[in-house]
C-alpha cells in the first residue's frame, strides 16, 4: 500500500511538467518513465508472484519493498530538481540513476518468488 501511495507522490511530483510552458516531450518522457515503474511494479507483484509457495515465510519479498520504496522516493525528488535551473544537474540525474537502480534491485529480488512457467 505505501508503494501505491508513494507512485501517487510521485504523479503529484511531475505535475509541473504538464503545465503550457513545458515542452510536450518532456512531459510525455517524464509521463512514460512513471508509467512503465508502475506497470513493472505491478506486472512483478500483481501478475507474477507465487503466493501459495511451500518454504517461504515472504519476508523478503516484504524488507525489498524498502529498496523499491528508497527508490521511488530519489526518483521523485530527481524528477522535481531536474526541472529546476538552480538544482546541479549532475546531482539529480545521479538520484534518477541512483533510484532506477534501487527500484530494479527491488524488483529483480523479487523475481526470485514468481511462478514456475
Amino acid at each position: 500500500m505505501l508503494i501505491i501511495i508513494t507512485f501517487g507522490e510521485t504523479i503529484i511530483g511531475i505535475a509541473d511538467y504538464f503545465k503550457p510552458s513545458n515542452s510536450s516531450i518532456n512531459s510525455i518522457f517524464v509521463f512514460f518513465t512513471v508509467a512503465s515503474l508502475f506497470f513493472a511494479y505491478i506486472a512483478e507483484f500483481d501478475h507474477l508472484i507465487e503466493e501459495k509457495k511451500t518454504g517461504q515465510t515472504g519476508n523478503l519479498l516484504i524488507y525489498l519493498h524498502y529498496f523499491i520504496l528508497f527508490g521511488l522516493s530519489l526518483i521523485t525528488v530527481s524528477l522535481k530538481f531536474i526541472s529546476e535551473k538552480e538544482a546541479n544537474s549532475l546531482f539529480a540525474i545521479s538520484c534518477l540513476y541512483g533510484g532506477m537502480l534501487l527500484f530494479y534491485i527491488g524488483i529483480t529480488i523479487a523475481i526470485t518468488f514468481n511462478k514456475p512457467q
